[in-house]
């Protein structure tokens, strides 16, 4: 069975009914974790969110879209202020993750750190990325996408036209009290890359498959046993 076939399309939200159609979010489920599906709300063309249920507690992914730097101020506090409200909406006794086009470049400033990591693409951060990190530390979230040490190839989630500019303005944030439960799945990626160029020859891109359910019970038992905190099913940060 392909990876196609093994994912279904679950919930979207497009938000308008009529007229252009600029916007829209999306969740793309595993056929054997439909089940654990709770419920999706639809907030806006740029907002939605997925409630799942876990063993020991309930998650929540809000699946986001943010307005672009050169947008109104007003076009980016009235988005802000919807994600605000839909975070604060959510029970606070679950695992929460934000993720998506977050339309923000986050640097390495040291006055950020704490909500920041070492590890973006950018060494500095717009206005765009200012109001992701105040939003972030408002709500004692990091934005993990600067955690992990990668290639600056395998950073970038948005290239210009031209061929030459790229950036890195999709990231995930977590909750700080759940911050272990993010995995980073890329680096055996880039160490079997490094093998293979040394050895010379290329090699087909290896397509990464979604974790297994016995992965991920066995991936909870461990958690368990190491007293990890949280212990919901590890959301794995695959850039």
């Amino acid at each position: 069975m392909t990876s196609t076939e093994r994912a279904v399309a679950y919930f979207e939200i497009n938000g308008k009914a009529e007229g252009n159609k600029e916007f829209g979010v999306a969740f793309v489920i595993e056929r054997e974790f439909k089940s654990a599906i709770i419920d999706f709300k639809p907030i806006s063309e740029r907002i939605c969110t997925l409630r799942i249920r876990t063993k020991f507690f309930n998650m929540t992914l809000m699946n986001v879209h943010a307005p672009t730097e050169e947008k109104e101020e007003e076009v980016k506090d009235y988005f802000y202020q919807q994600m605000e409200e839909t975070h604060d909406s959510v029970p606070s006794n679950g695992m929460k993750v934000i993720l998506g086009d977050l339309n923000a470049k986050i640097g390495k400033e040291k006055e950020h750190r704490g909500v920041i990591g070492t590890e973006s693409l950018h060494d500095t951060t717009n206005h765009n990325g200012i109001k992701l990190i105040d939003f972030a530390e408002s709500k004692n979230f990091i934005i993990s996408s600067t955690y992990f040490p990668h290639k600056n190839i395998h950073k970038r989630t948005w290239a210009a036209p031209d061929g030459v500019t790229f950036n890195q303005i999709d990231h995930v944030l977590i909750e700080k009290r759940f911050a272990m439960n993010i995995l980073d799945n890329m680096e055996d990626n880039e160490d079997n890359e490094e093998e293979n160029t040394d050895d010379g020859e290329e090699e087909e891109e290896e397509i990464i498959e979604p974790p297994t359910k016995e992965e991920v019970e066995e991936a909870l038992k461990e958690q368990k046993l190491n007293k990890a905190p949280g212990g919901a099913i590890p959301y794995q940060q695959n850039y």
